[in-house]
């Protein structure tokens, strides 16, 4: 017999295939040679994985010589996982008696991605200031590219996400994208613990001789729970109190709240009002105002008595802060006696203003007994329902003529 050395006719390439498709891979080796050649397949200088299986071809006999074709294949049972690990070089080998040949070829298996993940994952914790890295890997070949979003706004092109002092601001849901033409995410969400979000719109809604009522809207509690102190300060003497602890029990963000300042307010007084909100992670600066508190109601010097034909008017000052004036008027001779409420209008000044301002109403006071000749007029103040001063004042008019209806005017 003539002996033909073997000759690779065909020579298989480098060549790629996607683990996901099982019927992707296929790599041809074909040999001439005489007697028809052995020809194997190596797998990295040894063996090939369990999932790669070769397939011959029926051998071509021809006058000279005879060809023979073995093909590289995924078995059909293979996995995805075991295909992802056959990627390497491959080595076709023909042999005919002392005589071989052989040609190396590499095969790169695409795959992924696959195991995104980010480190460290699910809800992720950080007190403001402190440092933190997002790492976010993923199996693929080729090397995955990576993009972070932040609420669907691309952050970084880089698998790593770097805080170096993490801002209260830098809370969020972040995303990573990992992709090689396939992509995956996965996402991570970053909790910042900061101090409370500064309170808005700290504001007095009501002040009396002895209580100031304030509110404000509570702001994000940076985490934790939040409470608010208010400080307050005598400017007059720069003596401070400040109010018990107030809990702030509603988690919505933002919401108002409301706090009735009573112990240790005096009347006639100047105020700092300075209002602090803090948490375990620290406090916010104070929001201050200033307000002035209103002496108890009184009335200033002796009524102003006009008479005239038909009426009369009784005019007088008081100063402070009274809800409503009660008006009793007795008739001398036949003691005769009737009671009216006249109502104070809200005064109409900024609580906050130091100044000033003279507000005037009118009252109409039908008397008891139109015939008497003198009637005794007595006059309380009061705040709400308490009574202000125990002794009325007290005026005596005598009638004037036709005289038979009374204005009271009051200057506050």
């Amino acid at each position: 017999m003539v002996y033909v050395r073997p000759i690779m006719i065909t020579k298989p390439s480098n060549t790629s295939a996607d683990a996901e498709l099982q019927t992707d891979l296929d790599v041809l080796c074909r040999v001439d040679g005489r007697p028809p050649p052995e020809v194997t397949w190596e797998f990295k200088g040894g063996p090939l994985p369990t999932s790669v299986v070769v397939k011959s071809e029926p051998v071509v006999h021809m006058e000279k010589v005879s060809m023979v074709s073995k093909r590289l294949t995924w078995s059909t049972n293979s996995t995805i996982e075991e295909r992802r690990k056959t990627g390497g070089v491959y080595t076709c080998m023909a042999k005919v008696e002392d005589q071989d040949v052989r040609h190396n070829m590499k095969l790169d298996v695409h795959y992924g991605p696959y195991n995104v993940k980010i480190i460290p994952s699910g809800n992720v914790t950080r007190v403001e200031n402190e440092d933190l890295k997002l790492i976010c890997s993923a199996r693929c070949n080729p090397e995955c590219t990576y993009v972070w979003s932040k609420d669907g706004i691309p952050v970084s092109i880089t698998n790593v996400l770097e805080f170096p002092a993490i801002a209260r601001e830098d809370r969020g849901n972040y995303t990573c994208k990992a992709s090689n033409g396939p992509s995956q995410r996965v996402e991570v969400y970053v909790e910042v613990f900061s101090p409370p979000f500064q309170p808005d719109d700290f504001h007095v809604t009501l002040v009396k001789p002895h209580s100031i009522i304030v509110n404000w809207i509570a702001g994000y509690n940076g985490g934790f729970k939040q409470v608010f102190v208010i400080k307050y300060t005598d400017v007059g003497t720069d003596h401070s109190l400040e109010t018990p602890n107030i809990q702030d029990t509603d988690d919505d963000n933002p919401h108002e709240m409301e706090y009735n300042i009573s112990n240790g307010i005096s009347q006639g007084k100047r105020y700092k009002l300075e209002l602090i909100a803090f948490n375990t992670v620290g406090k916010t600066v104070g929001n201050t105002i200033l307000i002035n508190t209103p002496g108890l109601a009184k009335f200033v010097g002796d009524p102003i008595i006009v008479l005239v034909k038909k009426y009369a008017r009784i005019m007088f000052i008081v100063s402070g802060s009274a809800t409503r004036i009660t008006v009793e008027n007795c008739a001398e001779e036949s003691a005769m006696c009737a009671v009216e409420d006249i109502l104070v209008p809200e005064k109409k000044r900024d609580p906050t203003d130091s100044s000033e301002i003279l507000t005037d109403f009118t009252g109409n006071v039908e008397l008891a007994d139109s015939a008497a000749k003198t009637t005794q007029f007595k006059f309380w103040l009061y705040d709400g329902n308490e009574l202000i001063h125990s002794n009325p004042t007290i005026v005596n008019i005598k009638k004037s003529g036709g005289t038979h209806r009374y204005f009271v005017f009051v200057f506050i």
